[in-house]
């Protein structure tokens, strides 16, 4: 799947690719406030901002083009960090007094996996993320790295710092 977006424009709409022709077929039109953010576990994931106020995380499934919310909040921003090896997404949820990463596992089912920051201007974005068997790795915007499983929740991964401007998550190994 591809996300059509043209800088200075409203976010675009998305696209399901055939690898092996190359041909392309519209799932969803562009949408205004709509972003689509991560692909997992046999759907596409997007945050929204509302005309009237609050965000949603929508789940969209490509066979049957059928979205559905599993997130809503007011006076928070959502941002999809993930999609997790069995398909539900993390989400950071950033408010004014905090911040926190949420997983959700159904519409309208979600569990905290990690401790509450301080939130504003400062709350961390999460730039780079990869799924691997064991869970996923994450990093923020200011080059910690993070690791995330069903059982452990989100914890930071205490690494020597390599570069001195940061560093990302860049893919698996083998």
């Amino acid at each position: 799947m591809v996300h059509r977006h043209r800088a200075g424009e409203p976010a675009g709409g998305l696209l399901l690719l055939d690898p092996g022709s190359g041909a392309a077929r519209s799932l969803r039109p562009a949408e205004a406030g709509v972003e689509w953010a991560g692909v997992g576990g046999g759907a596409a994931w997007a945050s929204a901002t509302l005309p009237g106020g609050g965000e949603e995380v929508q789940r969209l499934d490509p066979e049957h083009g059928t979205v559905a919310v599993w997130m809503h909040r007011e006076g928070a921003g959502l941002r999809l960090i993930a999609v997790d090896g069995d398909g539900h997404p993390l989400v950071q949820v950033a408010a004014p007094q905090a911040s926190s990463v949420w997983l959700l596992t159904a519409p309208g089912q979600a569990r905290q996996v990690s401790d509450s920051s301080p939130g504003g201007d400062d709350t961390p974005g999460y730039p780079a993320a990869v799924t691997d068997a064991g869970g996923v790795w994450v990093s923020d915007d200011g080059g910690a790295l993070y690791r995330f499983s069903p059982s452990t929740g989100l914890r930071r991964v205490d690494v020597p710092r390599l570069f001195p401007t940061g560093q990302r998550v860049a893919g698996g190994c083998s």
